[in-house]
């Protein structure tokens, strides 16, 4: 598989990720390029935050890869997610808006104005 797009933000691929009798991500992928805007929905409990949280390194992920820009990384903690410019604020704590109550939000670091929210 081609990961050299150069509009290629973020690509996962085959992440797993398991907690004591529960497999919170199986396989999963997803892919985000420049200009993109996704919105992950689901059932509670179907994993939307828990990716989310593999991404930015609050979770370390059981299996699978991740690129950033095309180029493979390990996220093993939110410091990794950092470096690459990456924030993910799943109380919606740094929000400016009151009717934000109760979103997720990932956004690139420096510019929480272009958050992209997450549903919970």
């Amino acid at each position: 598989m081609d990961h050299s797009d150069s509009n290629l933000f973020v690509r996962m691929e085959d992440i797993t990720k398991e907690f004591p009798g529960v497999k919170a991500l199986d396989h999963c992928r997803f892919e985000l390029r420049a200009g993109e805007m996704h919105a992950l929905l689901g059932e509670n409990g179907a994993g939307k935050s828990t990716l989310m949280k593999v991404l930015t390194g609050i979770y370390k992920k059981d299996s699978g890869r991740i690129w950033y820009f095309g180029e493979e990384r390990e996220v093993h903690s939110t410091i990794d997610s950092k470096k690459t410019g990456d924030h993910y604020d799943p109380s919606g704590a740094e929000s400016d808006s009151p009717s934000d109550g109760g979103s997720e939000y990932i956004y690139r670091q420096g510019d929480p104005q272009r958050k992209i929210p997450v549903p919970g």
